[in-house]
């Protein structure tokens, strides 16, 4: 069982976490939604603050986080916990959640999608644009190590395309990634090995007399 590096983790890590952007450290997903709802009032001096007015839609996507937080927390005996400033510790909630449902995968992989959602969320609230990844060209498959797969155009030009390629969910998070020569298939989390296995010089596990 991959618990520590699980989906619902990395789901909870993408919406709590800080991320690097433009050669910056940028506030976490949810810490940016919940500045635009807790800091809405005047700015020094009394002066009316810059930022934009919060939104309907802010507003709830905070009262939604902080709601089914409480409700699976209960569920597991457990309390909500708070920051030293009062607000809710929603990144502290998150991952004790986490931990609970490590035994209940089903259930766990249920949270993370609906983390992920969280995620999409806030990036259109916050008039970000969800940046899919790509696998660089020549990534080699896990299970086949084949790195590009042979197709004829409509014009019968033989092309050759990437062997493995990221699918992606309806909410626009990375789902899994799929092989189209061998058809293996891994989850997303799996990225970590996949990217190791492109250090072997030689085919990593394989046969090394393919023709």
């Amino acid at each position: 069982m991959r618990g520590q590096d699980g989906p619902l983790l990395a789901a909870v890590c993408e919406f709590t976490n800080p991320y690097r952007e433009d050669g910056g450290t940028v506030p976490s997903l949810w810490d940016q939604v919940l500045a635009g709802v807790t800091r809405q009032g005047g700015g020094s001096g009394g002066k009316p603050a810059s930022r934009p007015p919060v939104t309907s839609g802010q507003l709830s996507l905070v009262a939604d986080v902080e709601r089914m937080c409480l409700a699976e927390l209960a569920i597991n005996g457990d309390t909500v916990s708070h920051t030293r400033t009062g607000e809710r510790d929603i990144p502290d909630e998150l991952r004790r959640i986490e931990f609970h449902l490590r035994p209940y995968p089903n259930v766990g992989q249920h949270w993370a999608e609906k983390v992920h959602e969280w995620c999409n969320q806030a990036r259109e609230l916050l008039g970000l644009h969800v940046k899919r990844l790509s696998l660089p060209r020549g990534t080699r498959c896990l299970a086949c190590d084949e790195a590009w797969i042979d197709r004829v155009t409509d014009d019968g030009e033989l092309v050759r395309d990437p062997a493995v390629v990221l699918m992606w969910t309806e909410q626009g998070g990375a789902d899994r990634f799929v092989c189209l020569v061998c058809h293996h298939e891994a989850p997303a989390y799996d990225l970590l090995t996949l990217s190791e296995h492109q250090r072997c010089r030689h085919p990593c596990g394989h046969a090394a007399t393919r023709m």
